[in-house]
């Protein structure tokens, strides 16, 4: 093995004798290695050339000593190899015995793919330097299987002098596998029999594998009764180099039997005092649960209670969450009736001007009070409500919680001032601004009038819905809008007074 020392990289070309046995480019420090056709050179020294140019010749029979710090020319050697061997001769080479080194203890673990407690160890070899070396050999060899526990390897190097050196180290076999359960069970749930509070779990005992072998076996608890909750169990399998696997599961144990109650209160009715309370009593229901239980109540025996209705509630809840409960009413009533004040007295309006036969009424509302609770005030008519012709009772009412009612009516009596048509029975329209209109008095105060005024033969000379002695009125002019003759007319006049219909016939006298 040669090593370029020049100073660019270059084409290093080697021949032996005459023959070219390497031609390559190397770089600046590169390493090459030159070795003769079939491993043996045809000469006792090789020619080294730079890019084409001698650089150096180097010896390469047995008996070379080499120095790598000493150059051949741009080349320092290396290492020297001889039938695969390095050459490394003296010329007292006969008494030098090989030399072993790179010997160094091994550590090794099984893996959880092992099927056995033997693994097969693989090394580097190591290293020997001898001139000529015949045999290097160990017992065991690289791969071999090796059992648990510490094994001696010894490395043997001989030469053709029958020189010996031996290297030896050990290689140790750790067991890193755990037992492995392979039927561990699952979680298991029961229920709890409600007389013993217990659960009774069964399961088949787990099984457990190993390469080395298993030592020991245990386990925390056994199939058969478990109290209300959860409990671990652990089953572990020991090997022969301590190491533990383990199985574990759990047993869950539910109480699914809530509280058992009894004599559960009715519904409990008393009668107000002055204060609006009354004190209640009764006997507490009773709970019973052999597994535990915690009772709550919102009220005792001997509270008070307000008027109105009241939900009392016992709860009993057991150790397991499931729960049972009790409830009953306490009724107090007020006996006393609500208060109604200013109740308004009757009243009575006239109409007396107008179309309509309805009008709006106010008034002063009553007051209500209770002295125990709260009250509902409805009425059947309020203030600025519109009545009609006629009498109306109004109805105050007040309720208390107990259903105590009291009342207060008033009547609303409305009179209608009924009018007259007063029809004058002349017309003048002689342009003097003096009784030129028909005028008819008080139907603005009728609803949906009709006027019609017809000649001795009957014909119709003027017709008008909405008569109003303003804009519509008869000034003595026919539908053709030419004034009539002086003379006797007929008219009917028909208004409406609310429901009632009014009706007036009679002549008029037309001069001019």
């Amino acid at each position: 093995m040669l090593r370029f020392n020049g100073p660019v990289g270059s084409i290093i070309s080697v021949t032996d004798d005459t023959n070219l046995i390497m031609l390559t480019y190397i770089s600046p420090g590169g390493s090459f290695a030159v070795s003769g056709a079939g491993g043996q050179f045809s000469s006792t020294q090789i020619l080294v050339s730079v890019n084409g140019v001698q650089n150096a010749w180097i010896m390469v029979t047995c008996d070379l000593v080499f120095d790598p710090n000493v150059p051949r020319g741009d080349f320092s050697i290396v290492n020297v190899v001889s039938n695969g061997r390095p050459v490394c001769c003296a010329p007292s080479s006969d008494v030098i015995k090989p030399v072993i080194t790179g010997c160094a203890d091994i550590t090794a673990n099984t893996t959880s793919s092992s099927t056995s407690c033997n693994v097969a160890v693989t090394w580097t070899p190591p290293q020997v330097s001898d001139c000529q070396l015949v045999s290097f050999t160990s017992v065991p060899a690289s791969g071999s299987l090796f059992p648990i526990g510490k094994t001696t390897v010894v490395y043997t190097a001989k030469d053709i002098n029958n020189n010996t050196a031996t290297c030896s180290f050990k290689v140790t076999v750790k067991d890193a596998t755990t037992p492995v359960a392979t039927s561990c069970p699952s979680d298991i749930t029961v229920i709890a029999n409600p007389s013993t509070c217990k659960g009774t779990a069964t399961w088949n005992a787990p099984a457990f594998t190993d390469n080395c072998g298993i030592v020991s076996l245990s386990n925390s608890s056994t199939p058969g009764e478990y109290p209300i909750g959860t409990t671990e169990v652990t089953y572990s399998a020991k090997d022969d180099a301590g190491n533990v696997g383990t199985c574990k599961f759990k047993v869950i144990v539910k109480d699914a039997t809530p509280p058992v109650v009894s004599d559960c209160p009715s519904t409990i009715t008393l009668n107000a005092d002055q204060s609006c309370k009354a004190k209640a009593t009764w006997s507490p229901p009773k709970f019973a649960d052999n597994c535990g239980l915690t009772i709550e109540n919102n009220y005792d025996p001997g509270d008070k209670f307000s008027v109105g209705r009241t939900t009392v509630t016992y709860s009993a809840k057991d150790n397991s969450g499931n729960v049972s409960s009790c409830s009953f009413d306490v009724v107090v009533k007020d006996m006393v009736a609500p208060a109604i004040n200013n109740c308004p007295s009757d009243t009575t309006i006239t109409i007396s001007s107008g179309s309509s036969t309805k009008t709006q009424v106010s008034w002063v509302p009553p007051v209500a009070t209770d002295q125990c609770s709260s009250i509902e005030f409805t009425s059947t008519h309020k203030p600025g409500d519109t009545f009609s012709q006629g009498i109306t009772s109004v109805t105050y009412t007040a309720k208390d919680v107990s259903g105590n009612t009291t009342t207060c009516a008033f009547k609303v009596t409305i009179v209608f001032d009924e009018p007259e048509l007063e029809i004058f029975q002349v017309i003048t329209p002689d342009g003097n601004g003096v009784n030129d209109t028909w005028w008819i008095g008080n139907i603005d105060r009728f609803d949906n009038n009709k006027v019609v005024v017809v000649d001795r033969w009957g014909s119709v000379i003027y017709s008008a819905t909405g008569y109003n002695n303003n804009k519509t009125v008869w000034n003595g002019e026919n539908n053709s809008g030419t004034m009539v003759s002086t003379g006797t007319y007929f008219y009917t006049v028909t208004a409406h007074l609310g429901q009632k219909i009014v009706e007036k016939k009679g002549f008029i006298e037309v001069i001019r």
